[in-house]
């Protein structure tokens, strides 16, 4: 009898070291899926996007400085944020349509940002005689930083320019660019 005591004792230890090792076995795979569910496994992402409504930017002014008769030395005329013009030397007709450039912002996403920005500086050009130029410095008033709850804004273009010894006679243009874009 004590000899077959020896043979349970003994598969006993077997099935209990069998056991033991299986459940380790368990164990460490669900850890091992656990690890997997938490770190991107089963996670979802989301993507999207939001399109925004295309703003239309018009001039409904141009900006200009009037009309000017040119001195004996060269000078500046400046059209200030309230429309008023002043010059260093030459002599300014009044009434003679000058003002600030007025651009309107329509069409856009309600109160969202938008940056505004012109060239620093024109050239115009004399339309009889296009080897006549003079320099506009340009600077914008008003910009706006956000659209109304409408989508709308606007704001105003004023600068200097600088008139010649005698600038030869004539109508000078030219065209500057404005740009809004949603910030």
């Amino acid at each position: 009898m004590s000899n077959n005591k020896k043979k349970v004792s003994a598969r006993m230890k077997v099935i209990l070291s069998i056991s033991a090792a299986g459940v380790g076995s368990l164990v460490y795979h669900g850890l091992a899926n656990a690890v997997d569910r938490d770190f991107g496994g089963d996670n979802i992402g989301q993507a999207g996007a939001k399109i925004l409504q295309v703003m239309t930017t018009a001039q409904t002014a141009a900006l200009n400085f009037g009309e000017i008769v040119p001195a004996t030395t060269a000078g500046t005329v400046t059209i200030s944020a309230n429309g008023t013009v002043s010059s260093t030397t030459n002599q300014l007709i009044p009434d003679s349509g000058a003002g600030v450039g007025t651009f309107s912002i329509t069409g856009g996403n309600a109160s969202h940002p938008v940056s505004v920005s012109i060239d620093g500086t024109v050239i115009i050009t004399n339309e009889s005689d296009p080897t006549q130029k003079m320099t506009i410095t340009l600077d914008s008033q008003n910009k706006p930083t956000a659209l109304d709850a409408t989508g709308a804004a606007s704001f105003d273009v004023i600068g200097s320019i600088t008139v010649g010894a005698e600038q030869a006679p004539g109508v000078y243009t030219g065209t500057y660019d404005v740009n809004v874009i949603y910030s």
